[in-house]
């Protein structure tokens, strides 16, 4: 149970990767993020050992454990190899650098390596327990999935968990790292891109089912996702076919 969080980007060989109880056969081209204080072994088969990019890291958000809170997957395929190694290249460089910003360019590099797992991961939430605050934020998110089709405030969402507004506002953005009407809003845009995807719904259905007015709705989408819901849905179709 190691205190690191760990990236492994398998290049080529062959092996066992267990995180969890969860037994994988890493394949060249998979990425693992395997969060620090969880269960886990590897070991290769035969003599055709593992070829790979490694780093081990730490981040945290106060006294939360972020990669434990965001619900993702154990591993993503990497569609772009080369993008993923020459950014493990440049953790390397910076890292072995003398450079006055080079700590700097190896938290920027990483950073971008971590969205690019998260953004290709399908994460949908986070899951915020611990500390009062990040139990508090919980219930917020909670709250707003249940009520996701209704017009919610600042103030109604500050009210599920007895603060003031404003201190809420504040603390919200500093855990989460957006407003909480930008969470919520992104949280909306979410859910509409799933009904899109899987129901008939027209597209002024969906706006209610995700409490954004009609108007409004399709024009919030577009600037978003770069494509008007009716778009989008159609791109999803021709994919399918």
């Amino acid at each position: 149970m190691p205190d690191a969080h760990k990236f492994y980007f398998f290049m080529e060989g062959e092996g066992w990767l267990r995180i969890n109880g969860a037994e994988y056969s890493p394949k060249p081209g998979q990425l693992f993020l395997i969060p620090e204080g969880v269960h886990q072994a590897h070991g290769t088969v035969g003599g055709n050992t593992f070829l790979m990019y490694w780093c081990h890291f730490s981040a945290g958000v106060s006294d939360l454990n972020i990669l434990q809170a965001l619900e993702k997957p154990d591993y993503i395929n990497v569609e772009e190899p080369d993008k993923v190694v020459r950014l493990f290249k440049d953790l390397i460089h910076y890292h072995r650098s003398d450079e006055l910003l080079a700590g700097w360019k190896v938290n920027s590099v990483l950073l971008e390596l971590l969205c690019y797992f998260f953004e290709r991961s399908g994460i949908r939430r986070v899951n915020l327990t611990g500390s009062p605050s990040h139990q508090a934020m919980e219930t917020v998110i909670r709250y707003m999935e249940e009520n996701i089709s209704k017009p919610l405030s600042v103030k109604d969402l500050a009210k599920q968990v007895h603060l003031n507004p404003n201190y809420f506002s504040q603390l919200f953005r500093n855990m989460l790292g957006l407003s909480p009407i930008h969470y919520l809003n992104r949280m909306r845009m979410e859910e509409a891109k799933t009904l899109l995807a899987g129901t008939e719904l027209t597209v002024s259905e969906i706006a209610s089912r995700v409490g954004i007015e009609p108007h409004y709705f399709s024009r919030m989408f577009k600037m978003q996702e770069g494509h008007s819901p009716s778009e989008y849905r159609k791109m999803g179709r021709s994919k399918e076919v």
